[in-house]
């Protein structure tokens, strides 16, 4: 009777025990005999016996390898039970198979970010991140901003996070200081009707501010020249000039608008310097520079148009006036997430 070479070879092992077995496969310098190693249980992986012999059990295919599953010279997998933080669907157990990891709570999307089975919120530039649930969008990155939380900065030319940016505010504190009721005579039309806050004729009670934009960043904001092809610039009926549209405002009752408007001005220039200044003056309007250095602020001039809300009318009770500059974020700005003031007041 013929005995099978693969047979015989295992024969000779059992003769020659203790034999020794190993995931590993042989250095290329050494030669081992391919073998069936099917009797014994093993299918992958190296062996060695007594003799100082080698024999190579074959070879596992992905996702399988071998002694994945903790036992030496056989293929496996150790397949995963568990989801990880904010994973969803049906995702990868590492084994070929699925694992059921649910839905994600709103406003997370199910690879919201491109990611697959990643609970994900997508944001825009300048809001906050953190890379595990809310991603930035296309050319943004997520970065450490000193003092504040990670936030969407345009990446740079190599994929790093910006070192400077612009950072527009709203003083908040003037705001509330200067909100205040007043009367006034309107005696003929004023130049505020394409801003949307035109005043009738007559006695009419009024709310009147002053606004004052800090730029907290350290890049200066430069808002171009006075034309009808710059997108900050609006055109103004009354002058026959372009102003920079940079400030609109709301008059909620209850959280419910009751008037709006928006503050077109020609003058931004950098007022006053704020604790983080680093440059002098740079914009002054007398040479149409409209803009504001980093670190410097600037006082709006006041009875230009919608600086005046006309509350006549108005039933009495308590009134929010919500402030916010760059709402289009036509200015590409390190956070958007403080461009809004408010201040109260009650009729």
């Amino acid at each position: 009777m013929r005995i099978p070479l693969g047979l015989l070879f295992l024969l000779l092992f059992a003769l020659a025990l203790p034999f020794a077995c190993s995931d590993d496969e042989p250095p290329p310098s050494v030669q081992c005999q391919p073998t069936d190693c099917s009797a014994m249980g093993l299918n992958c992986g190296r062996i060695d016996n007594a003799n100082g012999e080698c024999f190579t059990c074959g070879s596992c295919q992905f996702p399988l390898s071998c002694g994945g599953a903790g036992t030496a010279n056989v293929c496996g997998c150790n397949a995963r039970t568990e989801c990880e933080v904010n994973e969803c669907g049906d995702a990868d157990d590492s084994c070929g198979g699925v694992i059921a990891c649910g839905v994600c709570t709103s406003p997370a999307e199910c690879g919201g970010a491109g990611i697959p089975n990643r609970c994900a919120i997508l944001v825009g530039p300048g809001e906050t991140c953190d890379e595990n649930l809310v991603f930035c969008g296309s050319g943004y990155k997520c970065c450490p901003v000193a003092g504040r939380p990670n936030l969407c900065l345009q990446q740079t030319s190599v994929g790093g996070c910006p070192t400077s940016g612009i950072d527009l505010v709203i003083d908040q504190s003037v705001l509330r200081r200067t909100l205040a009721r007043a009367e006034l005579n309107v005696t003929g039309p004023l130049c505020d009707l394409p801003q949307g806050c035109e005043l009738e004729r007559g006695m009419r009670s009024l709310l009147q501010f002053q606004a004052v934009v800090v730029n907290t960043g350290t890049t200066a904001v430069n808002f171009g020249d006075y034309s009808s092809s710059n997108p900050l610039m609006a055109a103004d009926m009354c002058t026959n000039d372009y102003k920079v549209e940079l400030l609109s405002w709301k008059l909620l009752a209850n959280g419910i608008e009751v008037r709006s408007g928006k503050l077109r001005r020609r003058c931004f220039e950098d007022t006053e310097p704020r604790g983080n200044a680093t440059t002098p003056a740079t914009f002054n309007c007398d040479r149409r520079e409209a803009g504001i250095s980093g670190g410097w602020a600037s006082r709006l001039r006041t009875g230009l148009g919608c600086d005046r809300i006309d509350t006549t009318g108005l039933p009495g009770g308590n009134y929010t006036l919500e402030m916010t500059v760059n709402a289009d974020r036509k200015v590409l700005e390190i956070d958007f997430n403080n461009n809004v003031a408010t201040a109260t007041i009650t009729l």
